[in-house]
C-alpha cells in the first residue's frame, strides 16, 4: 500500500501551492513575523487552538473587537455599595456580592446581558437542548410526587377541597408536562459590573448568575492585558471585553459564527508541535474585527465595516482579509467602499477580499472583492493534495479553480478576481463547536490564504529593510502570479500567488515610485472596457481611457511638477489597437482605443492594453486596461440547443441574444452519458443598475443517466444570457449533456396596479413570440403600511469608535415610528428607497429594530426580505439608525417613510374574467386559452369584494403577483391601493349645552392621555377639580379614570385601599336595581328615548362592572396582606358574576383561584391569557406574568419560578437596549 506521509499532510491546511512552505523553510524568519492582520468576519474565538501565539511567542490576537455593536451592554446606571451588606443591586434584581476591588470613586456601572443574544443560533439551539435535560431531570421528582398524590386518592368522593381534588392535581401535572413543550428558554441572564480601578476601566460578568462576583475575573479593555474568558464549561463560548464612553457602554465580544476563527487560523494560526497545522503566516499577529452582526444571523452591517477600518487604522494593520461580500448594483460606489479605497490609497493598508462564491458565470464577482479595483479580489483554487488529503477523494482531479468560484469582470470593467489561492482548509474553529478543526471551503478560504501569503512578503521586506507600498505589493504578486493552463483570466485573475516569486519581484524593483495609475473609461464611467449586448458589439467601435497618475496626499508640490512617464502601451490581442506610447504628466493624460469587433466569432474576448514605463520595461506593466467583449449567439426559431461534452471541472458558456418580446424561456436537461454527474446550472444576464443576482437563474443538480429535468426562468428580452453549464469539480468521470431552450413571452399592456375604487379594469395580453396558453392570475401576499416617524434626533457620535481615521465626525439620526397588528402575522420593515443597498448605500447604516414595550424582537438592515418573524397581535414600535459624515444630509430627512411588510395569512386572489359582462355580472371567470403569435387579447379585472379586502390604515396597499400563465416561473410585481380605512364619525358641538359637554370630554380625554402616559402626579392634581353640576354619566368618566390611574400606579400596592373606596363610591351612585331592572325589560323598537336611556344605562353598567373589578383585584391584594377575609373577596366576586361573563374577568377569577389553592386551574387560564394578549399594552398582561410567577413560587416549582421570573424581566424591561 502507498501510506500519505507527513509532507503530504500539509495539504490540511495547503501552503505548498503558493510557495509559501518553501519560503518559510527557506527562510525560517520569513514567516509572517512583524505584521499584523485584521481579519474582518464573525469574530475569532481567542481560545481556539493555534490562536495563542505567534512563532515567536508573542501574543498572537492583540486586539478583539466587536464592531458591529451586537454585545454592547448600556452599563450607564451608576451603583454605590451598600454599606450595611457590601452589596450592589444588580439590573436583573439579583444582589450582587462583589470582591475586594479597588475603586477609587466607588462608583460601580451595572447592566444585564441575555447570553444567548451572544451566541450564535446553532450554539443557543444546542444549549436549549443541554438545558432542557437538566430542567427534566429537577421535573422527574415533581412528576412522581404529584403521580403518587393522584393515586393515593380514595375513589370515592370525600368532599375534599377543591385544591386537593383529583382534578386539580391532574391539572397541575398537565401544566408542568406543558410549560416544558411550550417553554422558550431565554437562557441565562447575567448582570455586568463595570468600574474603574484608578488605572483601567475593568469589567466583571456574573457568569453564573448567581450574584457571587466575589471571585470573578476582572477583565480590561483586550489590548491591555489580552484576556479572554469563559461562560461556562458546557457552552464553551470564550469572550473578551472593551470599555467605551468612560463606562457607560461594556461590550462583550464573541463569535457570531465559526467562520472568522477559522479564516484567522488559515492567515496565521501557530502550532510550534504540528506545523502541518500552521497557518501560512505562523509569524503574525491577528487583529479581530467582528463585522458579522449576531443580530442579523452575522450579515454585515455598515457601521461594523466602517468600525473595522476606523480600528485597523488605529492598531497600524499592514493587512485586512475580509471573508465577506454581497452583490451589488453599483460597483465602486457607496461609503463604504469610499472609505475602503482610502484605507488602501491614503492610509497604505494592503486590502484583500473574497471574490464570492456564485461562479461559474461571468460577472458574479462580489462587492466589495470583485467590484472595488482598490481591493484585491481572491479566486478559490484546488489542487491536487488539497482533493486527495482534504477530501478524501479515489481520484485526484487535475488543478483547477472550484466550479462555484466566482469569476470576473466586474460591470465596472475592471478584471474582478486579481489572483487565486488555495479555497479550502481544515483549521482551527471556536470551542464551543465542540470541536479542534473543521473543514471549510469557499473564496473565504482563498483570501486568508493569500492575506498570510502577503503577511510573509511584507514581514520579509521589513527584515530585509525593502521599501514596498500597496501599489508595488499588488504589482509583485499580479506579474508574477502562475497562470494554470486552460483556465481563462476570469476565473484566476493573474493566476495563483507565488510568494517566493514575488518576494523576488520586490527584491529587483523596490518601491521608489509611490505613484499609482488609476484607469477610467470617461465614456462608460468605468474602470474598464466591457461590452456585452448586441447593440454594443455589431460595429468597429473606438472608445478614449483617460490614465491618471495618483500620488499620496503629501506629495510636495515640486514633485508633482517634475513627474512625467514615458509609457509604452502594448495590446495583448490584434482586435485591439492602441498608440504605441503615452507621455503621462501628473494631471494624467488620455487616448483612443481601437476595437475590431465585426469580425469576432460569437463568445467571450479578453484582452489588455499594458502601460509599461520605457524606462524600467524589466518590471512588467505598471497599469492595465482590461477589454472584455461577449459576442452573443441568435435564437433561431425561439429555441436553442447544445450538446455538450465535460471532465471533471469542465465549463461550457454560451452567450446568447433573449429574443425580443421573450420573459421567460424553459430549460431541458438530459444527461446522455453512464454515471451520475452533478452540474452547475447558471443563466446570468446582467441588467444595467441592478445587481447580478437579480438577473441570475442558479442551480446545482444531479443527473443520473438518460435522466432529464426541466427548469424555467425568467429572462430580460435584447439582453445577452450566458447559458453557463459546468460539470462540478470532484464530480468523477466524463459526461455528455445536451441542453435545450426554448423561449416564451407574454406582455400585458399595463395594469401593473389597480385601486379598490375601481370597479373593474381592463387588461391586454399579446404573445409576442410564439402560441401560448394564457390565463392570467393575480395573487396578493402582502400588505404594506408606510409609516412616518412621530419624532427623531440628530447628533454627532462622541465614542472613540466612531471618529473616523482623519478625524472627521460621524453623525446619527434615530427614527422613532409606531404602528398596532390587529392580529398575529409575519413582518419585516424596510426603507424603500435604500431597500439592497449595503455596500453602494450612501449612508453607513439602515438598521431598524421592532420592539414592544422595550422589548426587542427583530433587526433588519439592508436586506429585509431576509428577516420575516411571527410576532402576536399588539403595539409597536420601530427605531432607524442612519449615519453620515454630513449633518445637513441627515436633516435634510425629515419624513423618512418605513413600509411595514406584513404577510397575509391567506393570500388573496382578484377574479379575471374573459369579458366586460361576465366582470360586472361576476359570472365564471376567465379559463384557459390559447393566444395565437401577434394577437391579443382583452382580460378584466374585478375589484375585492369589501368584506374581503382587510382594513388597514392611510395609504396602505397590498402587493402581490401577477402572472400570465401558470408556466412563467416568476409573476410581474401587482399592487392594489386605495384599502379601506378606520375612521371615526366627528359631531360638532351645536347649542351651549352641547358645547359645556364637549369642553368636559375635551379634559376627559387630555386625562386619559395622562394616564396613558403615566404622567400620574400631573393627573391627580387635574382630577381634582370635577367640574360641578355634570350629568352623571360625567361624573362616572372622571372616577372611572381615577380608578383607572389608581390601578396603573407604581405604588399600586399603597393606594389599595384607595382603590377600594374610588370603587364603593361608584357603585353607590349607580343605582343597581334601576339599572338591572332596564337591562331586563323588553325594549319597545319605535321609543326613540329609549335608545339616548339604553346609552347611558350601558355606560352605567360598564363603569359598574370595571368598579367592581378593580374593587376585587384590590381587594384580593388585600386578602394577601391579612387586611380582609376571604369571604369579602368571594362576595365581590359573587356580584360581579351576577352583572358580567366572568370569561371577561378573568385576572380576578385567577386571583380567586391562587387565594383558594387551586393552582393547576390558575395556571391553565393564565398562560392562555398571556397568550390571547399577545403584544398588547395592557397592565393585565404584566399582572398576568406576576401571577404566573406567584403560581409557580406557591408550588414549589422553584426552578420554573426563577426562569419565567427571568423570562418576565426579559418581556418588560424597562428600557430599550442600545441600537
Amino acid at each position: 500500500k502507498q501510506f500519505v506521509g507527513m509532507k503530504e499532510m500539509e495539504a490540511i491546511l495547503p501552503k505548498e501551492e503558493s510557495q509559501a512552505l518553501q519560503f518559510i523553510h527557506s527562510n525560517p524568519n520569513y514567516d509572517g513575523r512583524g505584521t499584523i492582520v485584521a481579519v474582518f468576519d464573525t469574530g475569532v474565538d481567542a481560545g481556539a487552538p493555534g490562536l495563542q501565539v505567534t512563532s515567536e511567542g508573542k501574543p498572537k490576537m492583540i486586539g478583539v473587537i466587536d464592531c458591529t455593536g451586537d454585545g454592547d451592554v448600556d452599563t450607564s446606571v451608576i451603583r454605590k455599595l451598600d454599606e450595611a451588606t457590601g452589596t450592589l443591586e444588580g439590573l436583573t434584581g439579583r444582589s450582587l456580592k462583589v470582591g475586594k476591588w479597588n475603586n477609587p470613586s466607588g462608583d460601580y456601572h451595572v447592566g444585564m446581558k441575555q447570553l444567548f443574544t451572544l451566541y450564535p443560533e446553532d450554539l443557543v439551539n444546542r444549549m436549549k437542548k443541554e438545558r432542557k435535560k437538566q430542567r427534566e431531570e429537577e421535573q422527574k421528582k415533581i412528576k412522581v410526587d404529584l403521580q403518587n398524590r393522584i393515586a393515593s386518592l380514595p375513589k370515592a368522593d370525600d368532599n375534599r377541597p377543591k385544591k386537593d381534588s383529583k382534578e386539580e392535581l391532574e391539572e397541575q401535572l398537565n401544566q408542568l408536562n406543558q410549560l416544558e413543550k411550550t417553554f422558550d428558554d431565554p437562557g441565562l441572564v447575567v448582570d455586568c459590573v463595570v468600574f474603574h480601578d484608578g488605572t483601567h476601566w475593568r469589567a466583571a460578568i456574573d457568569v453564573e448568575a448567581n450574584g457571587d462576583l466575589t471571585n470573578a475575573k476582572l477583565m480590561a479593555d483586550f489590548n491591555v492585558e489580552y484576556q479572554w474568558h469563559q461562560f461556562g464549561a458546557v457552552d464553551l463560548m470564550n469572550f473578551s471585553v472593551n470599555i467605551y464612553d468612560e463606562g457607560n457602554v461594556l461590550s462583550i465580544v464573541t463569535t457570531s459564527g465559526a467562520h472568522g476563527t477559522h479564516v484567522a487560523g488559515i492567515v496565521g494560526a501557530c502550532f510550534p508541535d504540528q506545523p502541518e497545522l500552521n497557518g501560512i503566516a505562523p509569524g503574525c499577529q491577528i487583529v479581530s474585527m467582528k463585522i458579522g452582526d449576531g443580530r442579523l444571523h452575522s450579515e454585515e452591517t455598515g457601521v461594523g465595516l466602517i468600525r473595522a477600518m476606523i480600528e485597523a487604522v488605529k492598531y497600524k494593520c499592514d493587512i485586512i482579509n475580509m471573508s465577506f461580500g454581497e452583490a451589488t448594483q453599483f460597483p465602486e460606489k457607496g461609503r463604504v467602499v469610499t472609505l475602503a479605497t482610502e484605507i488602501v490609497n491614503k492610509y497604505g493598508i494592503i486590502f484583500l477580499a473574497s471574490g464570492g462564491n456564485n461562479g461559474p458565470a461571468l460577472s458574479t464577482v462580489g462587492c466589495p472583492g470583485g467590484t472595488t479595483s482598490a481591493l484585491i479580489g481572491v479566486g478559490a483554487y484546488v489542487s491536487p493534495a488539497m482533493s486527495k488529503v482534504m477530501y478524501s477523494m479515489r481520484q485526484s482531479p487535475p488543478e483547477n479553480y472550484y466550479t462555484w468560484s466566482s469569476r470576473g469582470p466586474s460591470p465596472s470593467g475592471s478584471l474582478g478576481i486579481s489572483v487565486g489561492a488555495m479555497g479550502g482548509a481544515i483549521a482551527p474553529v471556536p470551542n464551543w463547536t465542540l470541536a479542534k478543526n473543521q473543514l471549510m471551503n469557499g473564496t473565504s478560504m482563498s483570501s486568508p490564504s493569500a492575506a498570510g501569503g502577503i503577511a510573509l512578503l511584507v514581514g520579509a521586506c521589513r527584515v530585509e529593510g525593502i521599501k514596498y507600498s500597496t501599489v508595488s505589493v499588488r504589482r509583485a504578486i499580479e506579474n508574477t502570479a502562475r497562470r494554470v493552463e486552460g483556465l481563462d483570466q476570469f476565473t484566476m485573475g493573474y493566476g495563483l500567488l507565488q510568494v517566493s516569486k514575488a518576494f523576488e519581484y520586490l527584491k529587483n524593483f523596490p518601491e521608489d515610485d509611490h505613484v499609482r495609475y488609476e484607469v477610467r473609461i470617461p465614456s462608460r464611467n468605468a474602470k474598464g472596457i466591457y461590452l456585452r449586448d448586441r447593440r454594443e458589439v455589431q460595429n468597429d467601435l473606438e472608445i478614449g481611457v483617460e490614465i491618471s497618475p495618483e500620488f499620496p496626499e503629501k506629495t510636495p508640490s515640486q514633485e508633482k511638477v517634475d513627474f512625467e512617464r514615458r509609457i509604452s502601451l502594448q495590446s495583448t490581442q490584434d482586435w485591439i489597437e492602441a498608440p504605441a506610447v503615452v507621455i503621462l504628466p501628473s494631471g494624467g493624460r488620455g487616448f483612443n482605443v481601437f476595437l475590431k469587433l465585426k469580425n469576432l466569432r460569437p463568445g467571450v474576448h479578453y484582452g489588455e492594453i499594458q502601460g509599461t514605463d520605457s524606462t524600467r520595461n524589466f518590471m512588467g506593466p505598471v497599469f492595465r486596461v482590461p477589454v472584455t467583449v461577449i459576442v452573443p449567439n441568435s435564437v433561431v426559431g425561439n429555441v436553442w440547443e447544445k450538446s455538450m461534452e465535460f471532465t471533471p471541472g469542465d465549463i461550457s458558456r454560451n452567450f446568447i441574444e433573449i429574443p425580443r418580446g421573450c420573459t421567460w424561456a424553459e430549460m431541458d436537461l438530459k444527461l446522455e452519458s453512464e454515471g451520475d454527474r452533478i452540474f452547475e446550472i447558471r443563466s446570468q444576464q446582467l441588467v444595467h443598475g441592478r445587481a447580478y443576482k437579480e438577473d441570475q437563474f442558479a442551480k446545482r443538480i444531479l443527473l443520473s443517466p438518460t435522466e432529464a429535468k426541466t427548469f424555467k426562468l425568467n429572462v430580460v428580452e435584447d439582453v445577452t444570457s450566458e447559458i453557463c453549464i459546468a460539470q462540478f469539480w470532484n464530480s468523477l468521470g466524463n459526461s455528455k449533456l445536451k441542453v435545450t431552450m426554448q423561449f416564451h413571452g407574454l406582455s400585458p399592456t399595463d395594469s401593473f396596479h389597480m385601486s379598490a375604487s375601481d370597479a373593474v379594469k381592463s387588461v391586454s395580453i399579446m404573445a409576442p413570440v410564439r402560441t401560448c396558453q394564457v390565463l392570467p392570475e393575480i395573487s396578493l401576499e402582502f400588505l404594506q403600511q408606510p409609516l412616518v416617524p412621530i419624532s427623531s434626533t440628530l447628533g454627532p457620535l462622541l465614542s472613540q469608535r466612531d471618529i473616523l481615521p482623519n478625524g472627521s465626525q460621524i453623525y446619527q439620526k434615530i427614527f422613532h415610528y409606531k404602528f398596532k397588528l390587529e392580529e398575529s402575522a409575519e413582518i419585516t420593515m424596510k426603507i424603500p428607497m435604500l431597500c439592497d443597498l449595503l455596500y453602494e448605500n450612501p449612508f453607513e447604516i439602515q438598521m431598524l429594530e421592532l420592539s414592544s414595550e422595550n422589548r426587542v424582537l427583530l433587526h433588519v438592515d439592508a436586506y429585509p426580505s431576509r428577516y420575516f418573524k411571527k410576532v402576536p397581535k399588539g403595539d409597536y414600535q420601530i427605531r432607524l439608525k442612519l449615519r453620515h459624515v454630513n449633518y445637513d444630509t441627515l436633516d435634510k430627512l425629515k419624513n423618512l417613510q418605513v413600509v411595514v411588510e406584513t404577510k397575509l395569512n391567506s393570500k388573496k386572489n382578484l377574479k379575471i374574467y374573459a369579458t366586460l359582462d361576465e366582470a360586472m355580472s361576476e359570472e365564471s371567470t376567465a379559463k384557459e386559452s390559447k393566444l395565437k403569435v401577434g394577437n391579443r387579447k382583452l382580460f378584466f379585472i374585478r375589484n375585492m369584494d369589501p368584506k374581503d379586502v382587510p382594513t388597514a390604515v392611510a395609504n396602505s396597499s397590498l402587493v402581490g403577483t401577477f402572472k400570465l400563465n401558470k408556466d412563467m416561473p416568476e409573476g410581474i410585481l401587482f399592487t392594489y391601493t386605495g384599502l379601506a380605512q378606520k375612521s371615526e364619525a366627528k359631531k360638532k358641538a351645536e347649542n351651549f349645552d352641547e358645547i359645556s359637554e364637549f369642553l368636559v370630554s375635551q379634559k376627559l380625554r387630555f386625562l386619559r392621555q395622562l394616564v396613558d402616559k403615566k404622567k400620574f402626579d400631573e393627573f391627580f392634581k387635574i382630577s381634582e377639580n370635577v367640574p360641578e353640576g355634570v350629568s352623571l354619566e360625567t361624573s362616572l368618566k372622571f372616577k372611572r379614570l381615577t380608578l383607572l390611574a389608581l390601578d396603573n400606579h407604581p405604588d399600586r400596592s399603597f393606594k389599595l385601599k384607595e382603590i377600594v373606596q374610588v370603587a364603593d363610591s361608584i357603585l353607590n351612585d349607580i343605582d343597581q336595581v334601576e339599572t338591572a331592572a332596564f337591562f331586563g325589560l323588553k325594549a319597545d323598537p319605535d321609543d326613540k328615548d329609549h335608545s339616548k336611556l339604553k346609552k347611558k344605562m350601558n355606560l352605567r353598567k360598564k363603569v359598574l362592572v370595571e368598579a367592581l373589578f378593580n374593587k376585587g383585584l384590590a381587594m384580593s391584594d388585600l386578602e394577601e396582606k391579612g387586611e380582609v377575609e376571604r369571604s369579602q373577596v368571594e362576595q365581590v366576586w359573587k356580584l360581579l358574576s351576577r352583572w358580567a361573563d366572568s370569561g371577561k374577568f378573568l385576572e380576578l377569577q385567577i386571583r380567586n383561584l391562587i387565594n383558594s389553592g387551586q393552582f393547576g386551574s390558575a395556571l391553565k387560564i393564565i398562560r392562555k391569557e398571556i397568550d390571547d394578549l399577545g403584544n398588547t399594552s395592557e397592565p393585565a398582561r404584566l399582572r398576568c406574568w406576576e401571577n404566573l410567577v406567584k403560581v409557580l413560587e406557591k408550588l414549589g416549582w422553584s426552578q420554573w419560578a426563577t426562569e419565567f421570573q427571568m423570562a418576565k424581566k426579559l418581556t418588560f424591561p424597562t428600557r430599550l437596549p442600545p441600537l
